[in-house]
């Protein structure tokens, strides 16, 4: 594995010992004080104080990269300023600019683009002497054009639940839409060939920042974690895809992921140049560039989307030749990935999330007998995937299968049809990836939490996309708008509750004990922590599931898994 160097450790009370020197040279005594009472860290960039929640130290709006505005806007990120102040670090940093919205799946509103911050969250528990605790990095998803990591209370997984392992967390920000993926080869600088996935670079950047200092929060350098779930996990999978990212995490969650297919890079090139063209900025390519660096903000958001709507010029993910330089699904059939072990799975609803989505901006009800059919076929024309052949039109054998008769209604139907597609290319991704390195497997299947949407009549979420999120980040409920309901179809808010924390703690365990020591179900010899789970047999060549419900945890086999789904029939009109 390639190794980055680790700068010397640099414990609470050194940073503690500098910031109370500093303030009696300085004078300044709300420094002195700071000192003695807040959390302290000394960061290669200066000092940093955090605060104290219920046992977690929060640090929280720490600059990773310094701000990609005026010419640094389209660039990869440049390191952050160094200071010799002390940085107050008790409130998160800016969100990325973004406008489309997922219903109220939303970040904040933004059109600041200092937006390259982190947060971390770190247990105040003692360790034993000179161990240093393992680390998640963890991405926010939002379809890489909205969201924040300010949403992602990370306490939980830093406590690691009562059966897991104390464990360091880090939340990252990172630039999002036409700011975060234009490819435009005027945009390319002096040596740098690539161009495009900007959000992604802001990503390594992050992994850097956390491989020279998280030792000074009490994380391990050489046990990082990446984890995200929906586009943040098809960023942590795009990682396993980067040669530059290699030897900088030694493990993947993916919860809803991961990344079987990205824009190619003649798609992103194209839709680059139309953004410029739109935008007036068609001259030479240096001209290009500085026209391009000079847009407001607000006019690149219009150009991108509006709420509720995402344009057709920000393709997100592409294949620049350098971050990711082959298809996904190429490298996970032929081995050209970063060999990591993976954690990954999806939740068993997942497509009702696009119908809670369209329900909302649009205020339709449940759908109609008579539309099933139509919608159906209007999204899946007749083709096939390549080297392909079906007896018939596949749009007709997709009407003949999602029926009402087989689901029970058409609103049911449609939800099924919107998800099988999702878990079955999740599902080839990872059997590919099984391959080549371990991976465990799992499909949430609890279909009565909470959900953040508001109730619309005859379309209850179940396991629908984003459901799992609340039992790992504690309130998580989608954005600013979001209230979680209980039940799913009333206005009464709630949150997780009774054995539905039960839940939650199986899942704390299993993803912390999968960060500190590869596997899900391991034991944790130094911790002395909770009880050692019931084993998790890895995916492997016959296809093993983890099925996790409230209560019951079991085992299904892939086999079972694509029969639910019809994943033999969408083998052959998904195209990879």
């Amino acid at each position: 594995m390639r190794r980055f160097p680790v700068p010397p450790v640099n414990a609470r009370r050194i940073a503690a010992t500098y910031l109370l020197a500093l303030g009696a040279v300085t004078g300044h005594a709300a420094i002195a004080q700071s000192a003695r009472s807040a959390p302290m860290a000394m960061t290669r960039e200066g000092p940093v104080s955090g605060s104290n929640h219920s046992a977690i130290r929060r640090y929280l709006g720490i600059p990773y990269a310094a701000p990609p505005t005026g010419a640094l806007r389209w660039r990869p990120p440049a390191p952050p300023a160094l200071r010799r102040s002390l940085l107050h670090a008790t409130r998160f940093g800016n969100s990325c600019p973004q406008v489309t919205t997922l219903g109220v799946y939303a970040g904040p509103t933004s059109i600041t683009e200092d937006c390259l911050y982190l947060n971390i969250y770190a247990p105040d528990t003692p360790v034993r002497k000179g161990r240093r605790l393992p680390v998640i990095v963890w991405l926010h998803g939002g379809g890489l054009v909205t969201g924040s990591a300010d949403g992602y209370d990370g306490s939980w997984l830093a406590s690691g639940g009562p059966d897991g392992t104390a464990t360091i967390v880090v939340t990252v920000n990172y630039r999002l839409g036409l700011l975060g993926f234009l490819s435009h080869p005027a945009l390319r600088g002096a040596g740098q060939e690539a161009t495009g996935n900007f959000g992604l670079m802001d990503v390594v950047r992050a992994l850097k920042w956390t491989r020279a200092n998280i030792a000074a929060f009490g994380g391990d350098p050489d046990n990082v974690t990446v984890g995200g779930q929906s586009s943040g996990a098809s960023l942590a999978s795009a990682l396993m895809l980067a040669p530059s990212a290699k030897g900088l995490f030694r493990r993947t969650i993916l919860e809803s992921g991961p990344l079987s297919t990205v824009a190619t890079a003649s798609l992103a090139r194209q839709r680059g140049e139309e953004f410029a063209a739109q935008a007036g900025c068609a001259d030479s390519q240096t001209e290009v560039a500085s026209c391009l660096r000079r847009l407001p903000v607000s006019q690149i958001l219009q150009m991108q989307g509006k709420l509720g709507e995402n344009g057709q010029l920000a393709v997100g993910l592409a294949i620049d030749g350098q971050l990711i330089p082959r298809p996904p699904l190429e490298a996970w059939r032929t081995g050209t990935f970063n060999r990591v072990p993976v954690l990954g799975g999806t939740v068993r609803d997942e497509g009702r999330f696009a119908l809670l989505v369209a329900g909302y901006n649009t205020g339709e009800g449940p759908l109609a007998a008579d539309q099933l059919a139509g919608r159906i076929k209007a999204r899946y024309p007749a083709r096939l995937a390549p080297g392909r052949t079906a007896a018939e039109d596949p749009a007709a054998r997709l009407a003949s299968e999602y029926t009402i008769q087989a689901y029970g209604s058409a609103t049911d139907a449609f939800g099924a049809f919107n998800t099988d597609p999702i878990v079955c290319r999740v599902n080839r991704a990872i059997t590919e990836m099984a391959k080549w390195t371990p991976v465990n497997a799992y499909e949430f299947r609890y279909r009565d939490a909470p959900f953040y949407f508001p109730p619309q009549a005859g379309v209850a979420p179940w396991a629908a996309h984003t459901i799992d999120l609340q039992f790992i980040f504690p309130g998580w409920h989608g954005g600013e708008l979001g209230i979680n309901h209980r039940p799913q179809t009333a206005w009464t808010p709630g949150e997780i509750s009774g054995p539905e924390r039960g839940l939650s703690d199986r899942l704390l365990s299993a993803w912390t004990r999968f960060a500190a020591m590869g596997a899900p179900d391991a034991a944790l010899p130094h911790s002395g922590q909770g009880k050692i789970p019931a084993p998790w047999p890895q995916f492997g060549v016959e296809g093993h599931y983890q099925t996790q419900d409230v209560g019951q945890f079991g085992e299904r086999s892939a086999r079972e898994f694509r029969d639910e789904h019809r994943c033999d029939l969408w083998d052959m009109i998904l195209t990879y």
